[in-house]
């Protein structure tokens, strides 16, 4: 399955449950430089938005921090800290409430992306305290988890396939393009790293391993993603 199946499937599955709601899915892009909304709900406008990375609440609490968030209105005091960091693609007159967003992610740490809800189909004298109702965030929740952990394992396997159908592809593969594919497989999962590096060891400079130049081996970048390419470790890095 594709992640925009996956994503598209679980927003199909969620709608019922919202009735009037917008969901929306944002994706992390890699080096984690901004949010790319890339599948929402018939009547929500976010899709093709995109959130600048530190932009934002959910780049501090969803992805930073792993945690969910909650503002049931625009002057919500319980939410306040959330609310200032809030980043409004429409008018705030425009916005519905409430607002929950959480990480997608698997069960331990690797965040691919947020998912949001809101634009609530509520009573006009309902009060605010009580929308939405007991247990809702933590379904959000308990979705995003279950989503993360399949998008999460697709990348990393679609990641991995084309690491390892290299080994069969016909005419000149060198080791430099099989260095250079890992590294495309670690930059599109290790989304916080700010660069990647590969090191081998050059046996006909260090003999085979050995301890050259008071206990240093003589090395070289075989491929670099995000940073400078030297010939030697220490001329360009």
């Amino acid at each position: 399955r594709s992640v925009g199946y996956l994503v598209t499937r679980t927003i199909d599955l969620l709608m019922p449950c919202f009735p009037g709601a917008d969901i929306y899915y944002g994706h992390i892009k890699d080096w984690a430089e901004e949010i790319e909304y890339t599948h929402a709900s018939e009547r929500s406008r976010m899709e093709g938005k995109r959130l600048s990375n530190e932009k934002g609440v959910v780049w501090d609490a969803c992805v930073y921090n792993r945690e969910s968030v909650l503002v049931r209105s625009g002057t919500s005091k319980s939410a306040e800290h959330h609310l200032q960091k809030l980043h409004y693609f429409c008018t705030k007159m425009e916005m519905g409430w409430p607002y929950i967003s959480v990480p997608v992610r698997r069960s331990g740490d690797t965040v691919r992306g947020v998912l949001s809800v809101d634009s609530f189909d509520t009573a006009e004298e309902e009060d605010e305290d009580l929308v939405p109702e007991p247990g809702v965030v933590e379904f959000v929740e308990s979705t995003g988890l279950v989503l993360g952990s399949a998008v999460d394992r697709v990348l990393k396997r679609k990641a991995l396939r084309k690491v390892h159908r290299m080994k069969d592809a016909e005419g000149n593969i060198t080791t430099v393009d099989v260095y250079k594919q890992a590294l495309k497989a670690l930059r599109a999962n290790v989304l916080m790293a700010e660069k990647f590096e590969l090191w081998s060891v050059m046996p006909h400079l260090s003999g085979d391993g050995d301890f050259l130049q008071a206990g240093k081996y003589v090395i070289c970048i075989e491929g670099a993603e995000g940073l400078a390419q030297a010939d030697r470790f220490g001329k360009a890095d």
